[in-house]
């Protein structure tokens, strides 16, 4: 836009939201890689020890140690102990 004095204006502005969006994405498998995975939304299953579910992003087995924390499933690592 110009100014009343006929200058252009630098208006900042967000960048395109798919770009937002690959920036997440991105983010999202450097967590998994430093082993700090989510489910997808609510959906975890009760196995009778602990909840269990799959990464929403990398697709891996995960279970839960605590309220939000998820980690690569035991099985996943080849290790049989919760």
């Amino acid at each position: 836009m110009d100014s009343p004095s006929g200058e252009a204006e630098d208006v900042p502005h967000s960048p395109p939201a798919h770009l937002a969006e690959q920036l997440a994405a991105r983010l999202a498998r450097l967590l998994c890689r430093f082993n700090r995975h989510q489910p997808p939304g609510k959906r975890a299953e009760w196995n009778g020890e602990a909840y269990v579910s799959h990464c929403r992003h990398c697709g891996q087995p995960i279970v839960r140690l605590a309220r939000g924390r998820w980690r690569l499933s035991d099985q996943r690592r080849g290790v049989n102990r919760m």
